[in-house]
């Protein structure tokens, strides 16, 4: 019932684009499909309309994949006119990829890169600073370690309950996120939760180390891999060169960049508005 909602503003626009990108799930490749049109008061707009399984992951594949979804949901390619997908090879190459063969059927049809994932890149290639790359690489380390464990997540959140009031920072509500994600405002807010972390952080890896009076329920059971982690992971948390990067990443760009990420991805925002945004915030 929704996606036939979607498909009839659709319709009444006339023309779309269309946004696709493959993931990955349990082992099985699925293509998240996104329309985008503008609806009747004016306004753009990019929804969700299905996933569809994936047995191969080649142009051909994803290519006759979306065209069937567009045929099945009823909606013609004479009126696509822009696509948009990551930079991979498949879906962007020039002789035989997916934007490829949907202009050779479509030529009006615009091929653009992922805003997001343009802007992915553009940070990655900028971070060639030893430093700066290896905080990164770090803090997705620790999240990710702590993240699979049930155990050491709760350890984690027991630490934050016992020791949050001498940092007051408020943190028994901010838990680590994943910093992983390519949706950029909550990347930046999983940076901003493990800034905060990073006391507690230190704590939890004393307990899993040396154990602690007030967390007896954790002093015991942890494996000698948990132990070597923990170790390390002590020796890059209180490490000048780890925390120094932290703070200037976290203070000196994800600051900024959260504000304008915020603002530039407002529902209602035209070309016109986001340039205007752009102007005063850089």
């Amino acid at each position: 019932m929704l996606r036939a909602g979607i498909v009839e503003k659709v319709k009444v626009a006339k023309f779309f684009s269309v946004l696709a990108d493959e993931v990955s799930s349990h082992n099985i490749e699925h293509l998240a499909i996104c329309l985008r049109y503008v609806d009747a008061n004016n306004d753009i707009c990019e929804d969700f309309v299905t996933f569809i399984k994936l047995e191969r992951v080649r142009a051909i594949d994803i290519y006759e994949a979306i065209t069937g979804c567009l045929e099945e949901l009823g909606l013609s390619l004479n009126n696509l006119r822009s696509h948009g997908y990551d930079g991979a090879s498949t879906m962007s190459g020039e002789k035989s990829g997916v934007q490829k063969r949907i202009r050779e059927k479509q030529p009006k049809a615009i091929y653009t890169h992922c805003a997001g994932h343009s802007f992915n890149l553009a940070i990655l290639s900028s971070c060639t600073l030893p430093p700066i790359r290896n905080c990164i690489d770090q803090v997705k380390s620790i999240t990710l370690w702590i993240k699979n464990s049930p155990k050491r997540d709760a350890l984690l959140k027991a630490v934050v309950n016992i020791t949050g009031n001498k940092h007051n920072s408020g943190t028994s509500r901010t838990p680590l996120l994943n910093v992983c994600i390519t949706r950029w405002v909550e990347n930046i807010e999983g940076w901003e939760r493990f800034t905060l972390c990073h006391p507690f952080l230190v704590k939890m890896c004393e307990v899993i180390l040396y154990g602690d009076t007030q967390l007896q329920l954790y002093n015991d059971g942890w494996s000698a891999e948990d132990k070597k982690n923990a170790l390390a992971y002590l020796k890059i948390l209180e490490s000048f060169q780890f925390i120094f990067s932290l703070v200037t990443l976290q203070r000196t760009l994800l600051v900024y960049m959260k504000e304008a990420v915020v603002k530039l991805q407002g529902k209602k925002q035209d070309y016109c508005d986001r340039y205007s945004i752009s102007t005063r915030l850089y």
